[in-house]
């Protein structure tokens, strides 16, 4: 019975200290500084939609307002949380908001602590 309880003990040291890898979960439309620098207002649907790709929401009851979510889920990190709101007049862009425009003025985006964050639910 001895002989088999250090090969057991390591057997079952080794199981413990394995985990599953979790990988971080993207979801939404990537917003990057340098697709939101091309957006200028009175740009065309269709070059907005070239530019960021289709939007996440686009209103079915109206049809000037574009939702961009970004939501980015890192393992035992907190949420990221970016959005992008757009709002045309006829086929023109008319004016932009969200938090994603803070990518604009930040040299760094991805590393920025004072991103928009939400708490984690485990």
């Amino acid at each position: 019975m001895t002989k088999y309880l250090l090969p057991l003990c390591c057997l079952w040291l080794s199981l413990a200290a394995c985990t599953p890898h979790k990988i971080a979960i993207e979801q939404g439309n990537i917003l990057k500084a340098d697709m939101l620098r091309q957006l200028e207002i009175g740009m065309s649907k269709s070059q907005v939609e070239f530019i960021l790709g289709t939007p996440v929401i686009k209103d079915s009851f109206n049809n000037d307002r574009w939702d961009y979510v970004y939501i980015m889920r890192p393992h035992k990190l907190p949420v990221r949380k970016k959005n992008l709101v757009l709002i045309f007049k006829g086929e023109h862009l008319a004016s932009m908001s969200g938090s994603a425009l803070k990518l604009l003025t930040e040299d760094e985006p991805e590393d920025n602590p004072d991103a928009e964050t939400l708490s984690r639910d485990d």
